[in-house]
């Protein structure tokens, strides 16, 4: 009897994105847990046929779905079906993924033209009372400079 239901008991090993290759990968107890080059799903001990590449890397193909696809050269990162092409379109784990944070925009003073930064941060600084006397001291210097133009223009 098979154990295990079929699924791998390790959970957390990622096949390389986009690519035939499935490799090894090392668990935190030190085992390693080999994955199938085409479907990208665990490597179970006694299924599957052995196929011996040129270059001498030797490739387990779980099925004749998988042998045949693997001899028409596809990759598995385009059959939708697979683990590889389920990662690259981010179709896998929703559940784990967790809420995106949004970063906080900082407000920082920006110098005005005409106006530099320091003298911002000193009017920002400034008490009500000093504020409304600049206000007035301007005021006056406006109703000045008007009765000057009018008698200039009275001559």
């Amino acid at each position: 009897a098979r154990q295990g239901g079929g699924q791998s008991a390790k959970v957390g090993c990622a096949v390389s994105r986009g690519t035939k290759v499935a490799g090894r990968c090392r668990q935190e107890d030190g085992s390693e847990d080999r994955h199938l080059r085409v479907l990208g799903v665990p490597d179970l001990p006694g299924h599957g046929v052995k196929f011996i590449r040129k270059d001498g890397q030797p490739i387990t193909l779980i099925n004749s779905k998988a042998k045949s696809l693997y001899h028409q050269r596809k990759k598995p990162a385009k059959l939708t079906w697979t683990v590889g092409w389920r990662r690259l379109n981010k179709k896998d784990n929703k559940d784990t993924s967790s809420r995106t944070r949004r970063r906080r925009i900082q407000k920082r003073p920006k110098a005005i033209v005409g106006v530099t930064l320091d003298q911002l941060q000193k009017k920002k600084n400034e008490k009500p009372a000093e504020r409304s006397a600049a206000r007035e001291a301007a005021k006056r210097e406006v109703k000045e400079r008007q009765k000057k133009k009018a008698a200039k223009g009275r001559k």
